[in-house]
């Protein structure tokens, strides 16, 4: 088993159980779960892995990333680390800590964590060679703390990103040349002469981009349908992106990514309203970059 090219810092942490095979939890030593968990606090990757150093300690995770994005390794993906509170976990899954942004609430977490988790579950799941799922038990492959002892980790904001986290990892997985190439040549083509899972992964893809969540059942047939019906992908593309869910996320994303916040209930109906009267997404980014909010937080 390899590690992640992603770490940038190494301390190896003595609380582990060396290999992965376990005649009950894991025969074949295979990794094929990750679990996500919250520091707490907005540890550096240095602190935690100091945290994790002393054996008086008793717990560990294979990696860690800090708010800034960097990542940090403890145990290596051979060994299991001591994380979840269940062997049986634990010795199918590597495991992630992540800092926290600020401390209580929602225990949320920054931009550049939460990218930099997406992009470690991708190599995670490319090297090991599966994908996620998230069905909120410890079945799926994506699972958390909370699923196996009485705690909040992974905290209220990292767990209502499971949904996000499964869809972008999933995506990104997907590298078939079909996906890419026939989607840029056929726009405005017809789908119709694609195959049926062509289609499905035109719709996930979708989904996965413009509304940040994998489709139920019901509404990737739906889409499929739609196209052998006839519809094109620049239809099935605006139908997306200008869908009122696709405006929230498209205006959340803003006020988290350009004001540092969540978005406010009163925001929310105007940027949304504005955008469903007419108003432009790029004249929506201009609108917060102008903000009297955003100039007095970067004077």
């Amino acid at each position: 088993m390899s590690n992640s090219s992603l770490v940038s810092y190494t301390k190896i942490s003595p609380n582990k159980s060396s290999g992965r095979k376990h005649s009950t939890h894991n025969p074949n030593g295979v990794i094929d779960k990750i679990t996500i968990h919250h520091m707490c606090g907005n540890l550096s990757i240095e602190t935690c892995g100091a945290v994790f150093a002393p054996s008086s300690r008793q717990a560990s995770s294979n990696y860690a990333i800090g708010s800034d994005g960097r990542v940090g390794m403890y145990v290596e993906e051979k060994d299991r680390s001591w994380a979840s509170s269940s062997a049986a976990n634990d010795y199918r899954a590597v495991t992630i800590e992540v800092a926290n942004s600020s401390t209580g609430g929602q225990w949320p977490v920054s931009d550049k964590a939460l990218e930099a988790t997406i992009n470690l579950c991708v190599d995670i799941c490319k090297r090991n060679g599966f994908k996620l799922s998230y069905d909120g038990t410890k079945s799926g492959s994506l699972t958390s703390h909370n699923m196996f002892a009485s705690t909040t980790c992974p905290g209220t904001y990292l767990q209502s990103k499971f949904d996000y986290i499964v869809a972008q990892v999933n995506n990104r997985l997907n590298t078939s040349p079909t996906d890419s190439t026939t989607i840029t040549n056929t726009f405005e083509g017809d789908l119709r002469n694609m195959t049926t899972v062509e289609k499905e992964t035109i719709v996930k893809d979708l989904y996965a981009q413009a509304l940040g969540r994998i489709p139920s059942t019901s509404e990737l047939n739906h889409y499929v349908t739609a196209i052998n019906n006839g519809k094109t992908f620049k239809d099935l593309y605006y139908s997306f992106h200008d869908s009122t869910e696709g405006r929230n996320l498209f205006v959340k994303e803003k006020y988290r990514f350009i004001l540092g916040r969540d978005a406010d209930a009163s925001g929310l109906k105007s940027w949304t309203t504005a955008l469903a009267s007419g108003k432009k997404y790029f004249e929506i980014i201009q609108g917060f970059l102008n903000s009297t909010e955003y100039k007095n937080k970067n004077k």
